[in-house]
């Protein structure tokens, strides 16, 4: 076996759906995470997409790939692994990455032939369609490179039908200041005119993946815990636009929406309960106002005009 196919191996034997190798000279960055870099293995981690239901009024949509133990953590614990396992089969140097390092995950999984860009600008793979997240290992071994993936799209142009905001502005190409996932990681006031568009989102978008015809859909898990733990699938959006510091540390926190802090979060749900039309938000709205900064008194009293039509 070749020690490419063996690395490969031990990816796949460190949880890993996808694995593929590039030359660090065409990853952009590469020479950041290790300066003699040599050869950049690209993996996929793919998480459980269920089909969503029809959440109550009241209760909000998390992304599929935040709800549960944060992806950085997980990713990065199996990385780890397998650069530990690297070292000891060939004594090679290492340095990881997993979204945050000056590396792009998707263009290195491109490259490294682990999936090809989709039109909404995710990277899809055979595996697991784009489901997946991203990461990889540096590392001074020359392994032999993969090809890089071609799009697998075709003609199908989907997914720039179904955003709401347009922010897929034309195939491969996304405006990010539109796109209702980056809306929701970013602090600070959101504009008017999209927070309609947002649903009841109050992390992320699943949207232009849901009806990518290389993605399917599992049926909804059978276990209590995935809709009823405080901050799940479908997080109740009058507890968290009032969710407390210890009940962000507690339950927000240790999830992939942790980063955007507690304020954000309740920005986020006070939009949420804008586009309920519900009444029944009217308490909790109110209610939250009483500790809000500006940023979310302004989001508040705007979902508060919305449902009553102020």
């Amino acid at each position: 076996m070749s020690l490419e196919s063996e690395i490969k191996s031990l990816a796949v034997e460190a949880g890993f759906c996808s694995v593929g190798i590039a030359q660090s000279d065409l990853v952009k960055n590469a020479h950041k995470v290790m300066s003699k870099a040599s050869s950049i293995v690209s993996v996929a981690y793919s998480y459980p997409a269920y089909r969503d239901i029809d959440p109550p009024i009241l209760r909000g949509k998390v992304a599929r790939f935040a709800r549960g133990r944060d992806y950085h953590l997980e990713v990065g614990d199996r990385l780890e692994i397998l650069g530990r396992r690297v070292a000891e089969l060939c004594g090679a140097s290492w340095g990881l990455f997993v979204d945050t390092s000056p590396i792009s995950d998707r263009s290195a999984a491109q490259l490294a032939g682990v999936g090809g860009f989709g039109k909404n600008t995710c990277i899809i793979t055979s595996e697991s369609g784009s489901w997946v997240v991203l990461g990889g290992i540096v590392t001074d071994l020359p392994l032999v490179p993969d090809n890089p993936a071609d799009s697998p799209c075709g003609d199908c142009s989907i997914c720039l039908e179904a955003c709401p905001t347009g922010a897929l502005i034309r195939p491969f190409h996304l405006d990010r200041s539109r796109c209702i996932s980056n809306l929701t990681q970013t602090r600070g006031v959101v504009p008017e005119h999209l927070r309609p568009m947002i649903g009841r989102y109050v992390y992320g978008c699943d949207i232009c993946q849901e009806v990518c015809p290389k993605n399917n859909l599992l049926p909804p898990p059978t276990d209590s815990d995935y809709f009823e733990y405080p901050f799940s699938a479908y997080p109740d959006l009058t507890w968290l636009v009032r969710i407390t510091e210890d009940e962000f540390l507690k339950f927000v926190r240790p999830t992939a929406a942790g980063w955007i802090g507690r304020n954000t979060i309740r920005r986020n749900a006070a939009i949420a309960l804008g586009n309920s039309g519900s009444r029944l938000a009217l308490d909790a709205l109110n209610d939250a106002l009483k500790d809000a900064d500006e940023i979310l008194r302004e989001h508040i009293e705007w979902a508060i005009n919305r449902i009553t039509g102020s």
